[in-house]
């Protein structure tokens, strides 16, 4: 059986990589920058927190170019009290 997603998947990145220009390729300065802070936090956070998980905070995306994924943490108090 012939998996569809991943031919779809295979077919998107195929395109996007074939693209002569565009933000999937490519790293502005900005986002040089700011994926220059991050790591900064990244090794902070390591140094601080040796026994935790990796960050996913700059995964590679379908061109195989580190992005960078902004995420919001905020705490809630949920309804029940188990």
């Amino acid at each position: 059986p012939v998996n569809a997603k991943k031919m779809r998947v295979k077919h998107c990145t195929e395109n996007l990589r074939a693209t002569p220009n565009g933000m999937f390729r490519h790293v502005t300065p900005k986002e040089k920058l700011m994926l220059d802070y991050v790591e900064k936090f990244r090794l902070q956070f390591v140094e601080l927190y040796p026994k935790r998980r990796p960050l996913l905070l700059f995964p590679p995306n379908e061109c195989l170019v580190p992005k960078f994924v902004c995420t919001t943490i905020r705490p809630i108090q949920l309804a029940y009290t188990e």
